[in-house]
């Protein structure tokens, strides 16, 4: 019985521990912000190309994404996946003011 008591104390303890650890107010724009401040452009076209509405930046960003993902089919294309990735930031920081 005491064993179940202390098992029981202890679980509530890790679970108040990982309540003040975790950030309930974290949203997907709020990581893609933080991509775009650290520089990874990247990572903020690849976690953005995720949403569902993209608005009218959408192609930009989704063929940005593409791009990253596979640079050599988009040059068997004859697109440049540089400047798709440029106008992919680009999309990005109109549709979202970063």
């Amino acid at each position: 019985m005491r064993i179940a008591l202390l098992d029981f104390a202890f679980m509530q303890y890790i679970n108040c521990t990982k309540q003040r650890t975790m950030n309930p107010l974290k949203t997907k724009l709020s990581e893609v912000r933080e991509a775009a401040a650290a520089g990874n452009w990247k990572q903020a076209i690849l976690k953005a190309a995720k949403f569902g509405d993209l608005g009218n930046e959408r192609n930009d960003i989704l063929s940005a994404r593409e791009a990253i993902n596979r640079p050599d089919f988009m040059r068997q294309l004859r697109r440049d996946p540089e400047t798709l990735i440029a106008a992919g930031i680009n999309a990005l920081k109109q549709r979202y003011q970063l």
